[in-house]
């Protein structure tokens, strides 16, 4: 409901504040007032309405301002026809290719599957599970060789020149190569029975949700 002052809906109606006043008194907006007195407000379309039942034709051009006509309801527009289903024949090449996209489509199909059941058989290895099983040995051979090195190796050295020095000689380079590749035969031989083991005990079929999602990285 749109409400305006005397002054505003003089305005709105191209007239002057008092012709508004005028009709006030003389009762032509009875029923479009929105309080009382001097302070009260107009309903415009109130206000409109009355004086269109109201004001003649003369007075309404006299005041150089035409009233707008009443609404009327909205003619409804009828919804299009929906158009019909366009229909396209099939010549004799269209068949064909289509028929060998399906032919195509099923080659596709059973490849895959006789991949699948080669992968469960293990003939196929998933790319992700051997980079995983690679970085871990990679780690684990690091990491003997640096337990190798601290160990075995540095106390055959220390033992070494501790019975050369009780001895009154020195080591020199050719028993030192002797005495560390004696030593790394030793531990190769040791690594080799500890993963003949590992593998013995190792399932023939893993599956793939064992395996890390990211595999470790040797430090």
């Amino acid at each position: 409901m749109a409400v305006l002052s005397k002054g505003a809906y003089a305005a709105h109606r191209g007239v002057s504040a008092a012709r508004v006043s005028q009709w006030v008194s003389s009762g032509w907006l009875t029923g479009a007032l929105v309080g009382e007195g001097r302070a009260a407000q107009i309903d415009v379309e109130k206000a409109d309405a009355l004086l269109r039942q109201r004001l003649n034709v003369g007075q309404v051009l006299g005041q150089g301002r035409e009233l707008p006509p009443p609404p009327s309801a909205a003619t409804p527009v009828p919804s299009p026809a929906p158009a019909p289903a366009l229909t396209i024949p099939m010549g004799d090449d269209d068949a064909a290719r289509l028929q060998k996209a399906k032919a195509d489509q099923a080659e596709i199909a059973a490849e895959r599957e006789r991949r699948k059941n080669a992968e469960e058989r293990g003939i196929y290895t998933l790319t992700s599970a051997a980079r995983a099983a690679f970085a871990r040995a990679l780690g684990e051979w690091v990491q003997s060789i640096e337990i190798w090195l601290t160990t075995d190796l540095a106390n055959a050295l220390a033992a070494a020149v501790s019975d050369a020095r009780s001895q009154g000689r020195d080591l020199d380079r050719r028993a030192l190569v002797i005495l560390i590749r004696t030593q790394f035969r030793l531990w190769r031989e040791e690594r080799a029975a500890s993963v003949r083991n590992r593998a013995a005990a190792t399932d023939q079929f893993i599956s793939d949700l064992d395996l890390p999602e990211d595999p470790p990285t040797p430090e």
